[in-house]
């Protein structure tokens, strides 16, 4: 393929990848100005000197370079023998010449510069952001009853679950549970069990979670050796613990516990609350 300047009027010599690569756009290596090559293409030289009346000059051929400013060129001026020789090597079967050559519009889409994709980038960032809440939200939402558990959690997870819908357990202050009556003795009914009396109090300021109970025998250091903890599955009835969610603040909560007697080598006993 051949262009020609519309400035000097010089003929180059160009190939499809040049033109690739400078999107159709070429510097005259005579004049140093920059045009667009696809608006000037023609199929042989011939043509190409015809439309810038010089078809009777001689042409100076050079290799063509990629990506530099002056790819190689074929300007007016070098004497007969020049003008022979090229003629000589010249491509056969070269079409007629035409005042310019239609470029395919595949070839042409190439050539173009790359659109913008901003609006592209923007969309798949919202998109990506989108899935990042979601799966943020999905974990804490699974998560919920332990995250409440955490004082610091506890504003967030009550205003995410107003926005969402989502239920929260009740909460639980362990420390909160006050001690008012105990007692441990052998079980009236059942042989080598103990029979356990506690009556606990609500102290903190909102209704807390059925609590775990836990009773736990240590020895002369002062080491757990024995004991067990009790859910509300273990001292409430079915019917009870779901007519009643939890212990509102204040109220007293009666337990009459049943375990296996440790033995008399166990000399003393603790309580612990979950």
């Amino acid at each position: 393929m051949y262009t020609r300047c519309p400035h000097c009027q010089t003929v180059f010599e160009l190939r499809a990848d040049q033109l690739k690569a400078g999107h159709g756009q070429v510097r005259c290596p005579d004049c140093g100005r920059d045009f667009d090559a696809l608006e000037r293409l023609f199929d042989g030289r011939e043509e190409a000197l015809a439309a810038a009346g010089g078809s009777g000059d001689a042409l100076q051929i050079r290799n063509p370079r990629p990506l530099s400013p002056g790819w190689g060129v074929a300007a007016p001026g070098g004497g007969r023998e020049q003008s022979e020789a090229l003629e000589a090597t010249a491509a056969p079967g070269i079409p007629p010449a035409r005042d310019t050559v239609e470029i395919p519009a595949v070839l042409l889409e190439d050539f173009q510069a790359p659109r913008p994709r901003t609006g592209l980038r923007l969309l798949q960032g919202l998109v990506l952001l989108l899935l990042l809440f979601a799966l943020l939200g999905q974990g804490i939402y699974l998560q919920r009853e332990r995250l409440y558990t955490l004082a610091e959690w506890q504003p967030w997870l009550e205003r995410f679950c107003a926005y969402t819908g989502c239920e929260l357990p009740l909460r639980r202050a362990p420390e909160q549970w006050a001690i008012q009556q105990r007692q441990i003795q052998a079980h009236p009914h059942r042989e080598g069990a103990l029979e356990v009396e506690l009556d606990l109090v609500n102290q903190a300021g909102f209704t807390q979670a059925w609590p775990l109970v836990g009773i736990f025998f240590t020895d002369l250091t002062g080491r757990r050796q024995a004991g067990r903890w009790f859910g509300p599955e273990d001292y409430l009835s079915p019917a009870a613990s779901t007519v009643i969610p939890g212990v509102p603040a204040g109220e007293r909560l009666q337990l009459r516990l049943t375990l296996a007697d440790p033995g008399t080598e166990l000399v003393s006993y603790q309580f612990d609350f979950r």
